[in-house]
């Protein structure tokens, strides 16, 4: 067999290996790319505040807390994501209390100026109403609907898909003539139907190789973030600590309250940025006792998400921590860029919808190479 075979059986063989979950990735990332937009289209009156709130977040945010652990005892809300705009409701996730079941919901959905709870769903499963489409769309992509398990082996599919794409370079790559370039990038729509998918597939792989292989990357960086690529890059940096680590998990309380950790969060961030700066979310760690508020700045690196988190003790007016969009080293940023990149968020709008046209050639590159494949197991047959 010659290196150029070798490389070729290499080639098919991890493509047929991954051409069914590349696929699925694929078709349900260009759907999650908008993910937002089309839960709000689904589910309007759920999602869409009927009363405009006048209060700020900040001044509010107790009471929805009390509200949703009020109605669901057992729970416990660990995540406040602050309405956009006052259009838009609060989005409260919950968390099982210390020896109790998981909750049947664990995202619930409240009007900020009534305190009405619009709706609430348990993200991930198998939908039997609009409300719960997205959500599985999403966990389906994240881990193929199989939690931990799930999204480790999504990580390894994105390390060979990672490799499978230089290989896919290496046999597609042309001789430097104007006519080997041309065949290579081009695709005939007419002819023999083997012709035109090996063509199809040939030519969609090497106009968008640049995105795939980021795709590839940032696909097992994030699936693996704790178990490979965090360790990888903290011995290449070192990443920055966070300081949610360093603290103590045992008994206690909090006596500062979440509006008050906002404040200190806020007067923080507004030293950098003035009074640009807007809530965005507020995370509660229930074991360490402290709060973690993320704020949106100028110089967050995605729009929908706050690219700066301050940590503030629970128990005392101290801010333990400010990390911003990009951290404080190379490393950091690397780390940090991975989620804007895959999500093309980093490029606004329009690199969503990059992200949309990707999910679908990858979708098409998984099933032209099936049928390439298909098609020689045929001729051999024969």
């Amino acid at each position: 067999m010659t290196r150029r075979g070798a490389w070729a059986r290499l080639h098919r063989y991890a493509g047929l290996a991954t051409a069914l979950f590349l696929a699925t990735a694929g078709l349900s990332g260009a759907v999650i790319a908008w993910h937002e937009e089309i839960d709000v289209a689904l589910n309007a009156d759920v999602l869409r505040a009927r009363t405009a709130a006048n209060a700020p977040v900040e001044y509010a945010i107790e009471d929805w807390i009390a509200r949703v652990e009020a109605t669901w005892p057992h729970s416990q809300v660990f995540y406040v994501a602050a309405p956009r705009d006052v259009q838009h409701v609060a989005q409260l996730y919950l968390a099982p209390r210390e020896g109790q079941v998981e909750p049947e919901v664990d995202q619930v959905f409240l009007e900020p100026a009534t305190q009405r709870i619009t709706g609430a769903r348990r993200r991930g499963v198998v939908p039997t109403r609009r409300l719960e489409v997205v959500p599985f769309v999403y966990a389906l992509h994240e881990s193929l609907c199989a939690g931990e398990l799930g999204r480790r082996f999504l990580g390894c599919v994105a390390i060979v898909w990672f490799f499978d794409t230089i290989v896919g370079l290496r046999l597609a790559w042309p001789r430097l003539t104007l006519r080997s370039i041309r065949r290579a990038f081009g695709a005939r729509l007419r002819g023999h139907p083997a012709r035109r998918n090996y063509e199809l597939h040939r030519a969609s792989g090497l106009w968008v190789w640049p995105m795939l292989s980021v795709m590839a990357f940032t696909g097992f960086a994030m699936a693996l973030h704790a178990e490979v690529f965090e360790p990888i890059l903290d011995k290449l940096g070192p990443l920055t600590p966070d300081v949610l680590e360093t603290l103590p998990t045992g008994d206690g309380h909090f006596t500062i309250s979440p509006s008050a950790a906002m404040d200190l969060a806020k007067a923080r961030v507004a030293e950098r940025f003035g009074e640009t700066v807007r809530v965005g979310g507020l995370r509660i760690v229930h074991d360490k006792h402290a709060y973690v508020v993320g704020l949106h700045t100028p110089a967050d690196l995605m729009e929908a998400y706050p690219g700066a988190w301050v940590t503030v003790a629970g128990d005392r007016p101290v801010v333990l921590e400010t990390r911003f969009a990009g951290g404080t080293t190379s490393t950091d940023w690397v780390h940090d860029l991975q989620l804007p990149l895959h999500s093309g968020r980093v490029m606004g709008t329009g690199g969503r919808v990059l992200i949309t046209m990707l999910g679908l050639v990858v979708s098409v590159l998984s099933v032209t190479g099936v049928l390439v494949w298909w098609r020689k197991v045929g001729l051999r047959s024969r």
